[in-house]
């Protein structure tokens, strides 16, 4: 979408763009897409400064849509060289940002021979990433030797859930998506952190279930399923610890935590299926 996103910001000195989920209500019924309202005019800029405004991505229940538009809120925002209009709704969205931002990006602990980790590249509500491929939606990431650890409880965490949010499509988690995640890297050194990644992932083998599917062809295929948000409580622990490292405030860290918390902790999302 990069010439889509050039074209509309070379052409105009204002934009305005709201962003709308797919869960649990839609804009248009029978659409299930994810989708954005763009507004703006089309005119030559004449050098004056761009203007570039965002909503959060919303997600609301059916009996909120009489609501929806009366109440979005625009927050400043701007396109990235990572081919992103990042999808910011809220002052401290702009604070946490350009915090996290001020650290290396994780694509410079990559190493073609390290610690691989899998990181699943699909779903609405949870990140995972753990040390075995279950299947071919879990991506092999290898990185210098320690920072594989490290690197299980950032993915996994709801900081992260909000970075990807703000770049992504809300889907699909691709190569991008983990490469420009920013990585202190005070990180390495914190046992407390290493030792909640083993936390985390003997509680999400304690939460996995184990289900049988039969498929068109007539194959048999097993499949695991983690219901992430059982873990919660951990993912919060974690992400205490990387308030530390970002230099959060209170006010910033329970932002993160309590991010989208009524959709992805509510009941309709348990029985959510990845693999």
């Amino acid at each position: 979408m990069t010439p889509l996103m050039e074209l509309m910001t070379k052409s105009s000195n204002s934009l305005y763009m709201s962003n709308y989920s797919v869960r649990p209500g839609k804009l248009f019924s029978g659409v299930d897409m994810n989708l954005t309202i763009i507004l703006f005019s089309r005119h030559i800029r004449n050098n004056q400064s761009e203007i570039i405004k965002t909503t959060r991505y919303n997600r609301w229940n059916e009996n909120f849509r009489n609501y929806l538009f009366d109440t979005l809120f625009y927050s400043n925002s701007n396109f990235k060289l990572d081919s992103t209009i990042l999808k910011l709704g809220d002052s401290i969205e702009e604070i946490i940002f350009t915090k996290i931002t001020k650290f290396k990006i994780l694509a410079l602990r990559k190493i073609q021979l390290g610690e691989t980790i899998y990181y699943h590249s699909g779903g609405r509500y949870w990140r995972k990433c753990i040390k075995s491929q279950l299947s071919n939606e879990y991506k092999a990431l290898n990185l210098e030797k320690g920072w594989g650890d490290v690197a299980i409880s950032v993915i996994s965490s709801s900081l992260y859930y909000w970075y990807w949010i703000l770049i992504s499509d809300c889907y699909h988690v691709t190569k991008r998506d983990i490469d420009f995640f920013p990585l202190p890297d005070t990180l390495l050194d914190d046992h407390e952190l290493i030792t909640m990644t083993s936390v985390l992932l003997e509680d999400l083998d304690l939460n996995k279930e184990e289900r049988v599917r039969n498929r068109k062809d007539g194959s048999i295929v097993k499949e695991i399923n983690y219901f992430v948000g059982k873990s919660k409580s951990i993912l919060d622990q974690i992400d205490n610890l990387l308030a530390c490292h970002y230099g959060f405030s209170e006010e910033e860290l329970d932002f993160i935590i309590n991010y989208d918390i009524k959709y992805r902790m509510g009941k309709e999302l348990e029985n959510e299926n990845e693999e």
